[in-house]
């Protein structure tokens, strides 16, 4: 989910007993909509693999309803955050859990500033991959220019420790 983050849907709740496979125990009829895990909440569960779900004994009826509610990923994954979401070298700054947003550098070129990190949910990236808008999560400690909920451009910078995301603010 692009602002709640990584998120799980449950379709059915199993019963695992030792020596037999295991059996549905409730089937949501509306494929889980009103239960959803977030990110935060998911860690002590352990999910079925896709072959694990496919070898439950499911009925034909039930196994389409299961999969066919695939359709609900293309809702929340638009063609314009595929292309960010499937950027490796931003994996470094991503939130645990929440891949649209990353760690961003504010600094101003004067020595009043010391530069501030902040966290920015990305929305949209150049067509030539060089920069990235997106929306200011929280609100700086000093004065940028800059404020929570502000649209800003962010791009790659190297520097002798490594590269940075970092905000352009002319």
């Amino acid at each position: 989910d692009h602002e709640e983050g990584l998120s799980v849907r449950i379709h059915a709740l199993c019963r695992i007993d030792p020596g037999i496979p295991p059996q549905i125990v409730t089937n949501f009829e509306d494929h889980g909509e009103d239960c959803i895990l977030r990110y935060d909440e998911f860690g002590e569960f352990r999910l079925f693999s896709n072959e694990e779900a496919n070898n439950l004994l499911l009925s034909d009826d039930q196994r389409w309803n299961l999969f066919e509610d695939q359709r609900w990923f293309i809702y929340y994954d638009p063609e314009k955050l595929h292309e960010i979401r499937n950027r490796v070298d931003l994996d470094q700054f991503r939130a645990p859990g929440y891949f649209d947003d990353v760690s961003v550098v504010l600094f101003l070129k004067d020595e009043n500033h010391v530069p501030e990190i902040v966290w920015v949910r990305l929305e949209e990236m150049a067509e030539d991959g060089t920069t990235f808008q997106g929306v200011l999560l929280n609100e700086p400690d000093a004065d940028f220019g800059v404020h929570e909920g502000d649209m800003i451009t962010v791009r790659f910078a190297e520097h002798q420790d490594g590269r940075y995301l970092v905000a352009d603010l002319g």
